[in-house]
C-alpha cells in the first residue's frame, strides 16, 4: 500500500510551459531586441528628462509605438494612463517608469523621519500601472529604472526598492506580468542604462522575472 502511494506521487506528471516565443519576427538587423518589440505600446513616465529621452528614441527604433508622461515623484492615478492611451491603438503592453530622486526625498529630513515617502509612492505607481496591465493585457512587462543620487540614505532606498522588485515580481508572473529593475549610478552613461532596460523589455530579458540589473561605475 505504502508503495503504491510512493508511486503514485512519484509518478505524477507536472506539465510546465516552456519559454518560448513562437513569433516569427522579420528580419531587423538594427534591432536590439531581435524585433521582438515591433508595433508594440510603450510607456515611459518619470522625471529623468535626458533618459526619457533617449529611451523614447531607442523603442521608436525598435518599432515600437512610445508615450510618456512626464511625472514628478507624486502619486499616479489611472486616468492619467488612461488618458496617455487614448491615441494608442490598443492597450500598453510596457510600461517604463524611469526615475530620481534629490535631498527632498531622502528618508530624514532636518533629523525627522520624511514623511513625502519615496518608496511608498514608488509602490503606488506600481499598483496603479498592474491594475492597468492587469484589465487590459494577456502578457505585459513593467520596469523600474532609478538613477541613484547623492542622498545620504541612498543605498538604503535602493535596497528596498531591490526587495521590492524582487517579491512583486514573484506575485505577478501569476498575472502575466513580468516585473524587472534597473539601478545605476547617476555617472553611467546613458547608452548603458538604454541597452539594459531595451535587454529587460525584450524576448531575451523577460525570463528575469523580479530581477535587478546593478550598474555600478567602477573607474
Amino acid at each position: 500500500m505504502i508503495r503504491k502511494i510512493i508511486k503514485k506521487i512519484i509518478g505524477t506528471r507536472i506539465e510546465i510551459n516552456p519559454i518560448i516565443n513562437p513569433i516569427q519576427y522579420e528580419t531587423n538587423k538594427n534591432s536590439f531586441t531581435g524585433n521582438s518589440l515591433q508595433s508594440d505600446n510603450v510607456l515611459i513616465i518619470g522625471n529623468v528628462a535626458p533618459i526619457i529621452e533617449a529611451a523614447i528614441q531607442a523603442y521608436n527604433h525598435e518599432s515600437c509605438y512610445t508615450t510618456y508622461i512626464n511625472k514628478e515623484l507624486i502619486e499616479l492615478s489611472f486616468s492619467e494612463i488612461e488618458e496617455a492611451g487614448k491615441e494608442e491603438i490598443g492597450y500598453f503592453d510596457h510600461i517604463i517608469n524611469i526615475i530620481t530622486v534629490d535631498n527632498n526625498s531622502d528618508l530624514f529630513i532636518n533629523d525627522s523621519y520624511n514623511t513625502n515617502d519615496i518608496e511608498y509612492i514608488i509602490y503606488e505607481w506600481l499598483q496603479v500601472e498592474v491594475d492597468y496591465l492587469v484589465r487590459n493585457c494577456k502578457i505585459s512587462t513593467l520596469h523600474l529604472v532609478f538613477i541613484l543620487d547623492s542622498t545620504s540614505n541612498i543605498e538604503i532606498i535602493a535596497y528596498s526598492l531591490r526587495q521590492m522588485i524582487n517579491g512583486l515580481g514573484k506575485l505577478l508572473l501569476n498575472h502575466n506580468i513580468i516585473l524587472n529593475g534597473i539601478i545605476a549610478d547617476n555617472n553611467i552613461p546613458e547608452d548603458s542604462i538604454i541597452q539594459s532596460l531595451l535587454f529587460c523589455t525584450s524576448k531575451y530579458g523577460q525570463v528575469l522575472a523580479g530581477e535587478t540589473i546593478n550598474l555600478k561605475y567602477n573607474g
